[in-house]
């Protein structure tokens, strides 16, 4: 947990690292490479993500036909996922079938072959799961959330796209995107488990020294907008579902998002977090409150969502706003400090202990701070942090002046 990971570099630019783990009998290992939604293009929106699916379906190579079929053979697993601004792949197979496992990658993502019925096929598949992404208030939401932040912007765009951008997909598109964004000095292979570390880095440069070179294009810096957006209720179940969403930090500065992330759970992070307290527990306002910060390369984002009966909703209204001004201005006690920075050593050590989380923790640090912190690194952050710190945060994200993104499922007037 204190040791620091050095991170290997192939000639063609991708960023390797092994995270030895003697005392478990299987292994983790992806692929995360920086392109995501944000790289789709204009009117081709769900690009990355249909990708990602049909990466899965086949190779020019025998072996690597049936990607899933082959690690289900040996009882592996094999994931994947599309985000904003990373698309990753990533397997978790026992100790003796790593080779196997890391052929498979090598294939899937060198020699893809994309057969038309097949992607005919998936397109059919995705368009059910924007259906019922649309059916689901969360999701639609969480979409329309960052289309209002950053209108017309690729930070806006819905990481599935629409109907209509994957109905007039083509298969060229998928190649054009690889071709375009699988830079390789924007991938990163992350490994851990019980492996020997000098024989899997010989076989990792055979087997990926042949993707050619290519750096990554710059993508257009977004800018958060704001605005607001109220949907009538046709439920009739007399709720409205509020959102309230504000600019955050970045990648750029590690504190910082520590900071933020510290504030999350002093906000809505169990029982004893404010919002909770002063909504639920002293008024009876609400059932439960949510938040979520989630940051990218040069913009983040902090929300907060709930429910609330349409008659309780201005009270509501008027509590919430008036806890997130005082939390910048009120400085928090030791005790309840102590409490919040608890929550996050212990998740920290939770995901310690599985090497698929291993795996994503040193590939998001390498892509998006450029760097390898090691656990006591990071917990010695979080200890630095003060309950200044946490109050300014609070201050520069609900109290900064710039203007809410605001969206409202509801029967009622909204002014903010």
């Amino acid at each position: 947990m204190n040791k620091r990971l050095p991170i290997y570099v192939l000639p063609n630019g991708i960023r390797v690292v092994v995270d030895v783990l003697k005392s478990v009998e299987t292994v983790s290992l992806g692929m995360f490479i920086k392109a995501g939604s944000r790289d789709d293009k204009i009117g081709k929106s769900g690009t990355a993500h249909l990708l990602e699916h049909m990466i899965f379906k086949g190779c020019k190579n025998k072996q690597g036909q049936n990607v899933i079929r082959t690690l289900e053979d040996v009882g592996g697993q094999a994931n994947a996922y599309t985000t904003k601004e990373l698309t990753a792949f990533h397997f978790k197979v026992l100790k003796q079938d790593f080779n196997l496992a890391l052929k498979l990658l090598a294939n899937m993502l060198m020699e893809s072959k994309f057969e038309e019925v097949e992607f005919e096929n998936e397109k059919k598949v995705i368009l059910q799961e924007i259906a019922q992404d649309n059916e689901d208030l969360d999701s639609l939401f969480n979409n329309l959330m960052t289309e209002i932040a950053y209108t017309n912007q690729d930070l806006g765009r819905p990481v599935l796209g629409t109907s209509d951008s994957v109905k007039n997909m083509k298969v060229k598109d998928l190649y054009d995107f690889m071709k375009d964004n699988y830079a390789s000095d924007e991938c990163v292979l992350s490994v851990s488990g019980n492996v020997d570390e000098k024989k899997i880095l010989d076989l990792i440069l055979k087997l990926f020294s042949p993707w050619p070179y290519r750096k990554n294009k710059i993508s257009k810096k977004a800018k958060y907008i704001g605005g607001k957006r109220i949907i009538e209720n046709k439920l009739g179940n007399g709720q409205v579902y509020f959102y309230a969403s504000y600019p955050a930090p970045s990648y750029d500065n590690i504190k910082e998002v520590y900071t933020a992330k510290l504030l999350k759970i002093a906000l809505t992070g169990g029982i004893f977090a404010r919002l909770y307290q002063e909504l639920r527990e002293k008024r009876g306002l609400v059932y439960g409150i949510k938040s979520t910060y989630i940051n990218y390369t040069d913009n983040g984002i902090f929300s907060i969502f709930s429910s609330v009966a349409t008659e309780k909703f201005n009270e509501f209204l008027k509590v919430l706003l008036n806890e997130l001004k005082l939390f910048g201005k009120n400085i928090m006690k030791d005790d309840e400090l102590n409490k919040i920075k608890a929550q996050i050593r212990a998740g920290i050590s939770f995901e310690m202990e599985g090497t698929s989380a291993r795996i994503m923790r040193n590939a998001y640090q390498i892509i998006f701070y450029h760097d390898l912190y090691p656990v006591k690194n990071i917990l010695d952050l979080i200890d630095s942090i003060t309950a200044k710190d946490i109050a300014a945060m609070a201050k520069r994200v609900f109290d900064n002046g710039a203007k809410p993104t605001i969206l409202v499922y509801g029967n009622v007037e909204v002014n903010i």
